[in-house]
C-alpha cells in the first residue's frame, strides 16, 4: 500500500474515533465499537450468502448507497475486521468524494 494512502487511512480512522468519543463520552471500552461506528456514521449493514458472490468475497461497500454488505457466515473476528475495512472505504469515499 502506498505510504501516503496508508497515512490518510490511519488519520481518517483516528479522526472518526475521536468524533465518536466526543459524542459518546461514557464509552470507555478498550475494544473499538465497530458496529456502533458504522451505525453512527449513517451506514446500514446487510448480509449475503457465501455462494452469492465469488469465493473470497467477505464484504463490500455498495456504490452510491450508505450500505455495507457482509458475508453472513464470517467468524466474529473476521466479521469485525471486514466491517471495519468497509467502513474505512466509506469514510475515505466521503472525504475524497469517490468510492475507495
Amino acid at each position: 500500500m502506498d505510504d501516503q494512502i496508508r497515512q490518510a487511512a490511519v488519520a481518517a480512522a483516528r479522526h472518526l474515533l475521536l468524533l465518536y468519543k466526543a459524542e459518546h463520552p461514557a464509552w470507555t471500552d478498550t475494544r473499538t465499537p465497530v458496529d456502533a461506528l458504522v451505525s453512527w456514521s449513517g451506514l446500514q449493514v446487510e448480509t449475503f450468502h457465501v455462494k452469492d458472490y465469488p469465493e473470497g468475497t467477505y464484504g463490500f461497500l455498495e456504490p452510491d448507497e450508505d450500505l455495507i454488505w457482509l458475508c453472513r457466515t464470517l467468524p466474529e473476528s473476521l466479521r469485525r475486521f471486514t466491517l471495519a475495512h468497509e467502513l474505512g472505504h466509506a469514510v475515505l469515499a466521503i472525504s475524497t468524494g469517490t468510492v475507495a
